[in-house]
């Protein structure tokens, strides 16, 4: 059944930036160039034409032996949440031949071929390209889009329709793999959450259930929580104790969301946080925008 949004609140400058985090740019190709075409060219005297560049990814859309050692443990997560992020394409002029080559041989294709100097300074000025790497090359660039792109202060009601699907806890997981997500809503709430990523959903379900009571979630916490019996790299976390090169983002002290966490990922930590906290899985519905 599908369901359209009416009333969304436009996005405070921090949450615009934190979604670009995980949103899919390279599906909207055209957007997506004139976009990166805006960051080269913005405030520079000297412009480049950008009519016969393309769209490319930094970390290429089918993972070699070499790039899922650079990537880590967690490649297939990292792969999953950022190969269409802002952060990972740029713009090149040769023919598209960026394909799946190693980082340095990328690195030396853009140097001689690209001339986005601007887009591509913190690509060339890595060692590697990780996940940490492409979230601060997203925050980078999403900082200077809001220059850019200055909007009006707005009440934000009656700005644009959103097609949605909604989805319970008891999921076929191929109804939702590839897509994006767009709210969540506990039943007794007064209304939804705008989450726009499955990351970001479940960093509103451990606030939520946080709220409701800490001491469970630092025990949680402390049982470095992970969503598969056989133990992966994704863990909720006290962080005491985990590889200081492990990707992590804090939520409050002493509780981490840590590593990449695939959209099924996701999903099941939810349903496990629910079950711990004495929570009908039924209280919980999300929602995701419709497939074009």
């Amino acid at each position: 059944m599908y369901d359209l949004k009416t009333h969304d609140e436009i996005p405070s400058d921090y949450h615009f930036v934190n979604n670009l985090l995980t949103m899919d740019i390279y599906r909207q190709r055209k957007v997506a160039k004139y976009m990166l075409s805006k960051l080269e060219n913005y405030n520079f005297k000297e412009q480049i034409l950008t009519d016969e560049l393309t769209v490319e990814h930094v970390m290429p859309q089918t993972l070699t032996a070499s790039w899922r050692k650079m990537l880590g443990n967690n490649h297939e997560e990292i792969h999953e949440n950022y190969l269409h992020t802002l952060g990972n394409l740029t713009l090149t002029g040769y023919n598209s031949t960026l394909s799946n080559k190693s980082f340095d041989e990328k690195k030396e294709t853009l140097i001689k071929y690209s001339k986005a100097n601007h887009l591509n300074k913190d690509i060339l000025n890595c060692e590697i390209w990780n996940e940490k790497n492409i979230i601060t090359r997203t925050k980078r660039l999403g900082e200077e889009i809001l220059k850019i792109f200055e909007v009006p202060e707005h009440d934000g009601r009656g700005l644009r329709f959103e097609a949605v699907e909604e989805f319970d806890l008891n999921y076929n997981y191929e109804e939702i793999k590839g897509r994006r997500a767009f709210s969540i809503k506990f039943i007794d709430m007064d209304k939804e959450i705008k989450t726009n990523n499955f990351r970001n959903m479940l960093i509103e379900v451990i606030h939520i259930l946080d709220n409701i009571d800490s001491r469970k979630m630092d025990d949680i916490a402390a049982d470095l929580f992970n969503p598969w019996e056989s133990g992966k790299n994704d863990k909720i976390s006290n962080f005491e104790g985990l590889p200081n090169n492990q990707y992590h983002q804090k939520l409050r002290d002493n509780l981490y969301l840590v590593g990449g966490f695939s959209s099924a990922g996701v999903i099941e930590s939810i349903r496990k946080l629910m079950n711990l906290y004495n929570i009908d899985e039924n209280q919980f519905v999300f929602y995701l925008r419709v497939s074009e």
